[in-house]
């Protein structure tokens, strides 16, 4: 096939209605990648903490939907937190006749991972030209943490004879490894999903969406969101 005929037959591929052949729903195939989510500033109460929190997310699972409406599936998500990412809590402990010292906590990621399973939905408010829908995306589940921390810990203790008022103090510094799920002090993490999103029906049994918005325990610029009709034609 020539390059002028494979451009003619892609033409005709996104221009043709497919109001005909969408109208059944069928069971499908559907994966989304992120490739970057964070923590904003606005959640780190859920952390006790300054947060420097980033990751990835890829997802793979069944679907069930039609090309002209909204699909809904469960999938395997698996979440990698990026290495060196950071929650920290530090604050000044004073009445030592030398100043203040420093005390709290500082954990920093090591091949911290989230599996579980989610449930979404894929709500289209419209769509243009049978071609184009713009809608919401919801989704929820669990997650498992697995994976290590390193736990940097600053305490202050007095120094010097007894009775001395106020007394000296020292920084003493302790460090450890601890479980993921101590990031945020539970082993199973809720998981949610509130997106905008715009997909492209590219043909009867193939759909490409893109979405962005809260992703729990963060938020996310974009992720890429695939969704395969089987049997549809």
């Amino acid at each position: 096939m020539t390059v002028r005929r494979t451009v003619i037959f892609v033409v005709c591929v996104l221009t043709a209605p497919i109001a005909a052949f969408a109208q059944e729903s069928h069971w499908g195939i559907v994966a989304a990648v992120t490739p970057e989510w964070k923590v904003p500033s606005q959640l780190e109460k859920l952390f006790d903490g300054t947060v420097d929190l980033k990751g990835t997310d890829f997802s793979i699972g069944i679907a069930r939907g039609r090309a002209l409406s909204g699909d809904w599936g469960v999938s395997f998500i698996h979440k990698q937190i990026k290495d060196g990412s950071k929650v920290e809590k530090f604050e000044q402990q004073c009445g030592f006749s030398n100043g203040c010292i420093q005390k709290g906590d500082s954990i920093t990621t090591s091949g911290v991972t989230v599996n579980g399973l989610e449930v979404h939905k894929f709500v289209p408010f419209g769509t243009i030209r049978e071609r184009v829908q713009i809608g919401m995306n919801f989704a929820g589940g669990f997650g498992k943490f697995q994976g290590t921390l390193q736990k940097r810990s600053l305490s202050a203790e007095p120094v010097g004879p007894p009775f001395t008022n106020p007394p000296a103090g020292k920084q003493v510094e302790t460090n450890s490894t601890e479980d993921a799920r101590e990031l945020i002090g539970i082993s199973t993490l809720p998981l949610l999903k509130i997106q905008a999103a715009v997909a492209v029906i590219v043909a009867p049994a193939f759909k490409i969406r893109v979405q962005g918005g809260i992703d729990v325990p963060g938020y996310e610029v974009f992720s890429l969101v695939g969704v395969v009709f089987l049997g549809a034609k």
